[in-house]
């Protein structure tokens, strides 16, 4: 498998971090109309 190194942002490195633990820890999930949005 390829490996690409990219250089990111502390914003950005942020966000992937929070992903990451969002997908670790998965909440309920959160229902939500189309006329919501």
């Amino acid at each position: 498998m390829p490996v690409k190194t990219v250089t990111i942002s502390d914003s950005e490195d942020a966000l992937i971090q929070t992903v990451r633990e969002r997908l670790a820890n998965p909440q309920k999930g959160i229902k939500v109309s189309l006329d919501d949005l």
